[in-house]
């Protein structure tokens, strides 16, 4: 899964939805088996911490505890921040992912992230990022005040709820 926009917009958030989805719990953040893993790009990670993933990927499931529901998710936030090496190193787990692994991206900046993509990467892909032209993108953008406004106003009639308008 990748997903873009700019901050503020609840990228983690909806990392953390569909993480917890996958494990079903509310918070994947404190799995007891560590499950999931947030690798903040902004940080200064890169190759080095990409390749230490794809040994954890290379060695299977991180948790024998899980039996037959072993699953390991990542969320690479800002994922732009990651250099060309890395980027490539990171393609290689995209392009023959294990079933028990998922990758989570976000980034601000989704062109940076198709710009660091090698030309012949590019070229394969119809000049979309490798990496994103693997993913499911969701694309975020800002909600206008006056569309939240209206579906507030919708909520309240449908619940019958007597709201002041100040409210």
């Amino acid at each position: 899964f990748h997903s873009d926009g700019v901050p503020g917009l609840g990228k983690d958030m909806f990392a953390d939805i569909i993480a917890g989805t996958l494990l079903g719990t509310r918070d994947p953040r404190n799995d007891p088996y560590k499950r999931y893993q947030v690798l903040h790009c902004k940080e200064g990670k890169g190759v080095g911490a990409v390749r230490e993933l794809l040994e954890v990927v290379k060695e299977g499931p991180p948790n024998q505890i899980c039996g037959d529901n072993a699953l390991f998710i990542l969320n690479i936030t800002e994922i732009q921040s990651l250099s060309r090496d890395a980027l490539e190193a990171l393609l290689n787990i995209a392009e023959h992912p294990p079933a028990w692994f998922y990758l989570l991206a976000t980034t601000t900046n989704l062109e940076a992230v198709r710009a660091s993509s090698t030309e012949k990467n590019t070229a394969k892909t119809g000049g979309s990022s490798p990496l994103i032209s693997r993913a499911y993108c969701v694309h975020l953008k800002p909600i206008p005040v006056h569309q939240i406004d209206k579906r507030l106003h919708f909520i309240v009639n449908a619940e019958g709820w007597t709201v002041s308008e100040e409210v």
